[in-house]
């Protein structure tokens, strides 16, 4: 008898889970992507973007920025961009600088993270923000967001895009450090 009650138990329980598998959650984290829009611009220095998480290996994610990448901005790992000579990146080596003390290199004015409260969308939806780089300060390398275009994966929806200025006055600005 009690084999039989936890039989029909069984049966009773098992279509309930099945009847949920079909659901998809509506919303999935929306994929921020960041890149840099004039790079090109400064032909004797190379743009590097230096991931703040944690590895495995704790070197920091390193990649070298040009207009044609992209790069995945994550909520709990901030990037910060700096700004190194070609002769002297050739000279030292990508992995031998050490990017917030060497002194041959120009640091991004603020690192570049996601804001608390992350965005949801659906999941084929995603962020692409365009940053600029308006010149240099000294050892400051001034970058700000030029646009945002946000792709929707559906094909009814078309891309919205938000333009933005570089405020303050930056005449002072140069092309190199």
């Amino acid at each position: 008898m009690k084999k039989i009650k936890l039989l029909l138990l069984a049966l009773l329980i098992f279509p309930a889970f099945i009847s949920y598998a079909d659901i998809i959650s509506p919303r999935h984290p929306l994929k921020v992507y960041i890149k840099v829009d004039n790079t090109e611009v400064f032909t004797d220095i190379v743009i590097v973007g230096v991931g703040d998480c944690p590895t495995f290996s704790n070197k920091p994610l390193i990649n070298i920025i040009t207009s044609d990448s992209r790069i995945e901005l994550r909520k709990s790992c901030p990037i910060k961009f700096y700004a190194v000579k070609k002769d002297y990146l050739e000279e030292k080596g990508l992995n031998n600088i050490k990017w917030e003390e060497d002194k041959n290199v120009a640091k991004i004015n603020e690192p570049i993270s996601l804001e608390k409260g992350a965005l949801s969308y659906n999941s084929n939806d995603r962020l692409e923000i365009h940053f600029t780089i308006a010149g240099f300060n000294n050892k400051e390398m001034i970058i700000y967001r030029s646009s945002q275009v946000y792709k929707y994966g559906n094909a009814q929806r078309p891309d919205k895009v938000e333009n933005f200025e570089l405020e303050g006055d930056h005449s002072e600005l140069k092309n190199n450090f």
